[in-house]
């Protein structure tokens, strides 16, 4: 299956830039900065734009380079380093927005923990009503269980004035009243029950009620619990390094292609540049040679140096690990050809691309499709061999984390 390499410089043409920015002090004088989509979106839309302004200024450096006519050139040039200021000033005017995008995202987890700590008191008073309420209920059931008692003896006593009425007649009138007495007792004892077990129904008819209303507490106390969690295991990944999770099986693979050269260029943050040492270090391991091949970056770029690599390192300003090879072919030439009879520098590409996909933590989206790049090597058939005998190799840029 062919492999579709892109012309020119490849996927993303490498610029220096090693930026610094100081505290801003103006906050609240930039459009819309206490809305979390609009910050998000302006910070997106600046580093876009630098993009293309550097992207213009490797387009306006080449033309000046292509051009004989010195005049022209000297307009190209001036033209590129327009570019290349405006690029700056959009990466300058960026930081503040990337840094109140931090503070946004924290104002919003603490916003979510203050909702859920809400909820978990109304739950807490819920409950104390709750227990409340089964409190009167028992006590209206011992109310219940004390009238019936004296109802039990009040019929008792009224038997018994029965039976002595029956027994002697001088006996009846005191009976009579004895019963009478014992009667009004009854009515008022029953009259007592009825109100007890009314009391009692209402009791449990607030139990019931306050239970409803604890398990709808706890209910949204979980749900707020399960935003908050799902917030801040996406704080997580944003702040989570790259790192590569299956450095033994990347080797292993990557092992075939033994002294296949590989170059960097580098964002040039402390992420980058760990995890650019973190595949250096891999490569190595699998043989493969580390060397400076000069073509990324470009003239008078700043450079920075990692760990298990030899050489100064150009920075770019991409995002992501993207893929490069240097080659006398070109992009047609190298699309006819059959996977098989592909240069070994664009074999080994596609072999660390495959390993990259599958190892780097947290995931790159799409890297395991993205094309790989074609740094052309020109000059004449001799100093094209030669040239290819000198470079002839991969290189990986390694831009800021997305």
């Amino acid at each position: 299956m062919p492999v579709h390499l892109h012309g020119g410089l490849g996927l993303d043409c490498p610029h220096a830039r090693s930026t610094q920015a100081n505290r801003m002090h103006f906050a609240t004088l930039i459009p819309e900065w206490n809305s979390l989509d609009s910050v998000r979106r302006a910070h997106s839309d600046l580093e876009a734009a630098a993009l293309v302004f550097f992207a213009l200024l490797v387009f306006f450096d080449i033309l000046s380079h292509l051009s004989t006519d010195n005049k022209k050139k000297t307009l190209l040039e001036k033209i590129g380093l327009c570019c290349f200021a405006i690029a700056v000033l959009a990466e300058v005017v960026a930081y503040p927005y990337g840094q109140r995008n931090d503070t946004l995202s924290a104002q919003v987890i603490g916003s979510l923990d203050a909702e859920s700590r809400e909820a978990s008191t109304t739950a807490s008073n819920a409950l104390t009503k709750s227990g409340a309420a089964e409190t009167k209920a028992d006590e209206a059931e011992t109310k219940s269980g004390e009238a019936l008692t004296r109802a039990h003896a009040a019929e008792h006593s009224l038997a018994k004035a029965e039976s002595d009425a029956g027994r002697a007649q001088t006996e009846a009138t005191s009976a009579l009243t004895t019963a009478t007495d014992a009667s009004s007792r009854a009515a008022k004892a029953e009259a007592s029950l009825g109100k007890a077990e009314a009391e009692a129904k209402n009791a449990e008819n607030s139990a019931s009620n306050a239970l409803t209303l604890a398990q709808g507490a706890r209910l949204e106390a979980d749900s707020v619990k399960a935003d908050i969690k799902a917030a801040q295991a996406e704080l997580n990944l944003v702040k989570t390094p790259r790192s590569l999770t299956d450095i033994a099986n990347m080797v292993s693979a990557l092992e075939v292609f033994k002294g296949t050269k590989f170059d960097f260029s580098i964002y040039g943050d402390a992420e980058s540049m760990h995890f650019a040492s973190e595949i250096s270090a891999a490569l190595t391991r699998a043989g493969w040679k580390p060397y400076a091949g000069g073509t990324t970056g470009f003239g008078g770029a700043t450079h920075v140096r990692i760990d298990n690599f030899p050489a100064a390192i150009p920075i770019t300003v991409g995002s992501g690990v993207h893929l490069q090879i240097e080659s006398k072919e070109t992009v047609d030439a190298l699309n006819a050809l059959q996977p098989e009879k592909f240069p070994q520098q664009l074999k080994a590409a596609i072999a660390l691309r495959a390993a990259l996909a599958s190892s780097i933590m947290p995931h790159q989206d799409g890297l395991e499709k993205e094309q790989i790049g074609l740094y052309p090597i020109s000059g004449t058939p001799e100093a094209l061999e030669r040239l290819e005998t000198i470079l002839g190799g991969v290189l990986i840029e390694v831009g800021k984390k997305p």
